[in-house]
């Protein structure tokens, strides 16, 4: 392997949380992620990042699987939040591209869309309406109904709607897992600490609606149930839809298994 700086994290996929990390293709026995953080003057190519930029980037380094990060200066870097986002982008490359079948559509976005949609704005209804069936789960009040969150994603454009499909099949499981592993044993700190993770935090409710809505699996679906679909290529927001007969079609294309990555 490369000389590397000692790692900020090595993380391990807990088969507790995540069920399918059985089905994780490790390019060796060991089954860690190696956590590197970037540097603008770093030698090694791999680990150069851009100084006050925020940057995650993903590789196998030899027989290892490594996640190298970029952290600006609005990151808070109190241990729980390293190790939140240690677990989180952890999971991206193992559980994800080395454990996961992808959609076509899934492996790549336009940039302009991120640059376009990340703020969040656009996407307010349509985590209200996430929070009103969360709230309504919560409160035992029986189904959960669907036709707010139908009626939001309707109302979005098209271009809105490729971008929320996109980033909900990658960063709804990445967060209910690092949300699973840092908050399990104090859920009601978890939405204050997503919400100052960054100081340029301002789509933070992309993270928050992913929690929300694998609790809201969960009510219906067993925890091995929705995670092997999700792992065979099936986002959770398309599960999500299904399971509450939401009037969300969404065209996922066929799967297919990333069998080695070089660098993304």
């Amino acid at each position: 392997m490369l000389d590397l700086p000692l790692p900020v994290a090595q993380v391990s996929i807990d088969p507790e949380v995540w069920i399918p990390a059985a089905q994780i293709r490790w390019p060796s026995a060991e089954q860690t992620v190696v956590v590197l953080e970037g540097r603008d003057q770093a030698e090694a190519d791999i680990l150069r990042v851009v100084e006050g930029r925020y940057e995650f980037r993903f590789a196998q380094v030899d027989d290892r699987l490594v996640v190298i990060v970029g952290l600006g200066p609005g990151f808070a870097r109190e241990p729980r939040a390293v190790e939140f986002l240690a677990a989180h982008e952890s999971f991206h490359v193992a559980a994800q591209i080395y454990g996961a079948k992808i959609p076509v559509n899934y492996l790549d976005m336009d940039p302009e869309l991120a640059r376009t949609y990340t703020d969040g704005v656009a996407f307010e209804g349509f985590y209200d309406a996430i929070d009103v069936m969360h709230e309504g789960l919560a409160a035992g009040g029986g189904d959960a109904g669907c036709d707010a969150l139908s009626r939001a994603y309707e109302k979005l454009p098209e271009d809105a709607r490729t971008y929320i499909a996109y980033k909900a099949f990658w960063e709804w499981p990445a967060e209910f897992y690092s949300y699973s592993i840092a908050f399990s044993a104090r859920p009601n700190e978890y939405e204050g600490f997503r919400a100052n993770l960054f100081r340029e935090n301002a789509g933070f409710r992309l993270y928050t609606s992913g929690v929300k809505a694998a609790q809201l699996l969960e009510a219906k679906l067993a925890r091995s149930e929705w995670q092997t679909r999700v792992a065979n290529g099936q986002s959770m927001l398309s599960l999500l839809a299904a399971t509450y007969n939401c009037e969300i079609r969404l065209q996922e294309q066929s799967p297919l298994t990333i069998l080695r990555l070089d660098g993304m």
